[in-house]
């Protein structure tokens, strides 16, 4: 946030603290590009600082008035996102356990939705929305940030895939779909998809066809990953 250092002054690590760029119409109005300017200059002074004379700026994501104000300092603009990416590429040893407790934090969230599924679906009042409501609530209960989409869908609305979720009250011996879509613990990406059939008759034989396949595709890629296998040799 703007003009709020106290926000990590508490960590160790971190040994500057600078107020954020406000380049939203939102709070600028029309004295944008006035922050902009503010911006790129205090950019300009911070790399002649560091690096003199080095004019090239690996950006990954920034608004037109302040891409234009870096230009206007004398800056080569370059794509930031390509290195971002691959610098995230390589985890530590602290950010694999961040990911491990993520992924079980967001699995235990999804246990809990499973539960409130199975138990209110059959009373015939409950809908979509009230069944992805329990993922919000778990994933913030486990310290998790927000969630991308609304990817729930039950019944005939499972396919195509990709409606979201709304009011439709779910029902009895139907499927529920969804991918989970959520920036959880340490604000680590946990993106899983689960099918459940909720009810007292099997499914048809299509859909029970359709689930084998999917598990035969997990199983056989799961005895493809083993240390030192990279994502090419995978994916040939």
């Amino acid at each position: 946030y703007k003009n709020s250092p106290f926000l990590s002054t508490f960590n160790p690590l971190v040994r500057e603290q600078r107020s954020g760029a406000d380049l939203f119409y939102f709070d600028r109005g029309d004295k944008v590009d006035v922050a902009a300017d503010t911006f790129s200059n205090e950019v300009r002074v911070l790399l002649a600082e560091h690096a003199p004379g080095n004019t090239r700026l690996a950006v990954d994501k920034i608004m037109l008035h302040g891409l234009r104000a870096l230009e206007a300092q004398g800056f080569e603009i370059m794509e930031g996102e390509e290195l971002t990416e691959k610098c995230r590429a390589v985890k530590g040893p602290d950010e694999i356990l961040a990911m491990r407790c993520a992924s079980h934090a967001c699995e235990t969230a999804v246990a809990e939705m499973e539960r409130f599924a199975r138990l209110n679906v059959p009373l015939g009042q409950t809908s979509e929305d009230d069944i992805w409501a329990v993922l919000h609530a778990e994933n913030i209960r486990r310290g998790g940030e927000w969630i991308e989409t609304r990817l729930l869908a039950s019944g005939p609305r499972t396919n195509p895939w990709f409606q979201e979720c709304g009011p439709r009250i779910t029902q009895m011996n139907e499927i529920i779909s969804f991918d989970t879509d959520l920036v959880g613990s340490y604000g680590i990406c946990v993106d899983i998809s689960r099918s459940w059939w909720i009810g007292d008759r099997k499914p048809r034989a299509d859909m029970i066809d359709a689930m084998q396949h999917a598990h035969e595709h997990i199983m056989t890629n799961m005895e493809m990953l083993r240390p030192g296998v990279t994502i090419p040799e995978l994916s040939a």
